[in-house]
């Protein structure tokens, strides 16, 4: 065998410290034994020992990175849930306020065709109530014939209540309404100076929307034209 082959021989099989393994090295080969600190027997487990110690704020600097790691991460991890949550609770309102929307659509929707429906029905009041103002107006109407149209606008009158319409006919001596009334001129009345004296035709309101004005005389005096009107 070579002197190489048993030097490898030697180290793997007897595991040698580095000094022996270099005299037997210089032995076989023929050269002269190192002398002085190079004959210094090196103990492995001191070497290992000296290296864990050098080791050691490394390790523990590590350690404190992964610890610091971990807890930024499980921050982190509450964090995204949090952030989840908010999220679902986010799309959640978000739906809630477009189905909202949705709602007060269809109801506009159904406010718009009830006006609609409303205004017709406004319409048919007032051109009935026309008509009974004109017969009222007639001056050939007997005594029966003219009591009998007063009983239907009572009774007309009656029947519009509920739907938030008030018929308008002014008694004499009642205050003269500008935003619901037209005065067409004044004649000589028992009712105080300015008050209604006599009511000519008909109107009628829905709360405080006109719907058709009242015609009326004023008592007193015309000033404007210096006399009766």
């Amino acid at each position: 065998m070579s002197v190489p082959g048993l030097v490898a021989m030697l180290i793997v099989g007897v595991g040698l410290t580095s000094a022996s393994i270099w005299m037997l090295s210089a032995r076989a080969l023929g050269t002269s034994e190192p002398s002085g600190p190079a004959l210094a027997t090196i103990d492995p487990d001191r070497e290992r020992e000296s290296d864990a110690e050098l080791l050691k704020p490394e390790v523990r600097s590590l350690a404190k990175t992964r610890l610091e790691f971990e807890l930024v991460a499980d921050s982190l991890g509450e964090r995204a849930d949090g952030l989840s949550e908010i999220q679902a609770k986010l799309e959640a309102a978000l739906l809630s306020h477009q189905e909202t929307e949705q709602r007060i659509q269809e109801r506009n929707s159904q406010v718009e065709r009830l006006k609609r429906v409303v205004e017709r029905h406004e319409a048919a009041c007032i051109a009935y109530l026309t008509v009974i103002d004109h017969t009222l107006q007639l001056t050939d109407l007997s005594h029966a014939e003219r009591a009998a149209a007063e009983r239907e606008l009572k009774s007309f009158a009656r029947t519009l209540e509920p739907l938030g319409i008030q018929v308008l006919r002014p008694n004499p001596g009642d205050a003269f309404l500008a935003e619901f009334y037209q005065a067409t001129g004044y004649e000589p009345s028992e009712a105080p100076s300015g008050t209604v004296a006599r009511c000519i035709s008909i109107g009628a309101k829905a709360g405080d929307r006109l719907l058709k004005r009242a015609s009326v005389t004023l008592s007193g005096l015309d000033t404007r034209g210096g006399g009766n009107s």
